[in-house]
């Protein structure tokens, strides 16, 4: 009896033993990748951070969550600057190792990394941030050509129906958001003949001003009279766009941007005589 028990204890002692120094030795790893981390060469940063992020969560401190952001930004300014290296081959390029900070980063919704996120104005990582990252999207819409527009548009409109049942959208952010909106339909208007990119262009910008009608569908339920008014006016006027065919003869092609917002007029009518 006296033996097993024995034999019990230096079995504990062992497993003991054996934990404090994976223990200590998980530190030491830890160590080592955020001192890799500040490496000048982007490779050896690269390891540490994919390392440092795979840790298991209950090893994910807020030194290495702070590590991991202030690489990012570090990288950012790399390439804002111009200073970032050139890629050798696509599977041995800097640009990989950035945009997979890039997604790591915003997904962690943190604010330090906030304010390059708003410099970098991309729509996909400020709308993970909520409703301060859905104001940025709306002012800078207007700021941006149609193609860079139209993922502005789909941001607002995906926060709008994620969040218009659960009371989350403040009235300011949605004046914000009507105002960017209507003014779009004038920015993101056709652009001119004399453009040799026309007819695609045109294309691009009565796709966002589709969508433009889609969101606002959201102030026409509510009965909003400006938007309405606004929408009327884009049923009547909005310029359709002919373009040229084949062998160059007259297309019947035309963006249906007045047929959508008749579409949405017509719904709110219905409804209200329900």
């Amino acid at each position: 009896m006296k033996t097993s028990k024995l034999v019990l204890f230096i079995l504990l002692l062992l497993i003991g033993n054996t934990s404090l120094s994976l223990a200590q030795s998980q530190k030491d790893d830890v160590d080592t990748w955020l001192s890799q981390i500040k490496s000048n060469n982007w490779r050896e940063r690269s390891s540490a951070s994919f390392k440092l992020y795979n840790l298991p969560k209950d090893l994910q401190t807020d030194g290495i969550k702070t590590a991991l952001i202030n690489e990012f930004i570090s990288e950012y300014h790399r390439f804002r600057d111009g200073t970032a290296e050139k890629c050798i081959s696509e599977e041995n390029c800097e640009d990989n190792y950035y945009s997979w900070l890039y997604d790591i980063v915003s997904d962690m919704k943190d604010d330090r990394a906030f304010p390059v996120f708003m410099e970098i104005g991309s729509p996909t990582a400020l709308a993970k941030y909520g409703e301060k990252g859905i104001e940025v999207i709306a002012n800078n819409l207007n700021n941006v050509d149609c193609n860079y527009g139209l993922i502005h548009v789909k941001s607002i409109k995906h926060f709008i129906e994620e969040n218009e049942h659960s009371g989350k959208i403040s009235k300011q952010l949605e004046k914000s958001i009507k105002r960017s909106l209507l003014s779009s339909f004038k920015t993101m208007n056709n652009p001119s003949k004399v453009d040799k990119t026309y007819k695609y262009r045109a294309r691009e910008c009565a796709r966002v001003r589709i969508q433009v009608i889609k969101t606002l569908d959201y102030y026409v339920r509510d009965g909003d009279t400006e938007v309405i008014e606004s929408l009327k006016g884009v049923a009547d006027k909005d310029r359709y766009y002919h373009g040229l065919g084949f062998e160059g003869k007259q297309s019947e092609k035309r963006y249906m941007v007045r047929e959508e917002a008749t579409k949405i007029l017509e719904k709110s009518d219905v409804n209200k005589s329900k």
